[in-house]
Formats: structure tokens, sequence, C-alpha cells
């Protein structure tokens, strides 16, 4: 599911905690994903996949290949 197809989305299900599920949140909200899906994405990222979380600035192409590996961990997970 894209990010422009996730646009729409309601998100009701934001957990309400620490300051864990606060950062937790922040994440969800900004890429458009439910808990699930974030689940899913955290337990199958590779550690340099993840470096993309942790910079503080990007460029345009870090940008889209960051948007591109969630598209790909996104894909996957509506397929099981």
């Amino acid at each position: 599911m894209e990010r422009l197809n996730r646009k729409k989305r309601t998100y009701d299900d934001l957990s309400s905690g620490g300051i864990f599920d606060l950062v937790d949140n922040i994440i969800k909200s900004s890429f458009r994903i439910t808990d699930q899906e974030y689940d899913y994405i955290i337990e199958h990222v590779s550690d340099l996949e993840l470096e993309f979380l942790t910079k503080k600035k990007l460029t345009f192409s870090e940008k889209r290949e960051l948007i591109m590996i969630l598209n790909k961990y996104l894909s996957e997970f509506n397929k099981t």
C-alpha cells in the first residue's frame, strides 16, 4: 500500500502511555502505518535500513529510498 493510499487513514489505535509509546506514535503517524504494520517492520528491518530513521537530515534520494523500503515491508506484510 503506497503512502498516498494510506493518507486517508485514521489513527484511533495509537497507544497512550510512556515515552516509548510517544516515539512509536510519532513514527506511526509520520509514515501512516498501523500498530501491526509497525511491529512487522520493526521485526524484519535490517540494521542498514534502520539507519535512515536515525539520520537527522535526509537528502531527497535518501527519502525516496526510505519510502521504497517502507513500501517493500508493507507489501510483504499485506501478503501474509
